[in-house]
């Protein structure tokens, strides 16, 4: 009884931890955006829900996306991120980010990103790798503060929305 009792235990927790853990490797061709996204899977891991709320309200998706994305395609965090912030730069939706996303996983966020439009050294990556850099810091100062009040600023400031749509063009 015990060992059938030990065995569904480790079943069960086996299962649980399988839908969450999902392997990451940026290559996006950039060293430095690399490691902001790498950087950001750790501490989005470790604190899911307060990325999941950073994601949307920041892109305007629902709980539910975002479990598709995690569950369904398996999604590892940063590749969250990557989907919804890519989809707003090119103007795609989030489904047809996926899609492209889904043919080239292997390949890596950077010909993911030429796939969608934007090209290495241009101004859309340069805005990709600030906001990277940007939504880090902040979903970092929400999730790794222990509740000592607001984390003090590092770097530069947010991009501005100029009033644009979350996944349209400015």
């Amino acid at each position: 009884m015990k060992t059938i009792f030990s065995l569904t235990l480790l079943f069960v927790v086996h299962c649980a931890t399988a839908q969450t853990t999902v392997k990451f490797a940026a290559n996006s061709g950039d060293s430095e955006l690399d490691l902001t996204l790498s950087d950001m899977n750790v501490t989005a891991s470790a604190d899911f829900s307060v990325f999941k709320n950073e994601m949307k309200l920041t892109y305007n998706v629902t709980d539910q996306k975002i479990e598709d994305l995690r569950v369904k395609v398996k999604m590892a965090p940063a590749d969250i991120y990557m989907t919804l912030e890519l989809a707003r730069i090119s103007g795609k939706s989030v489904d047809q980010v996926v899609k492209v996303y889904e043919t080239n996983r292997d390949k890596g966020w950077g010909v993911i990103a030429k796939e969608l439009g934007i090209k290495p050294g241009s101004k859309e990556f340069h805005e990709l790798k600030g906001n990277a850099k940007n939504k880090n810091e902040k979903v970092k100062g929400k999730g790794t503060n222990n509740g000592k009040g607001p984390k003090a600023k590092t770097g530069a400031s947010p991009a501005p929305n100029n009033g644009a749509a979350p996944g349209k063009k400015k």
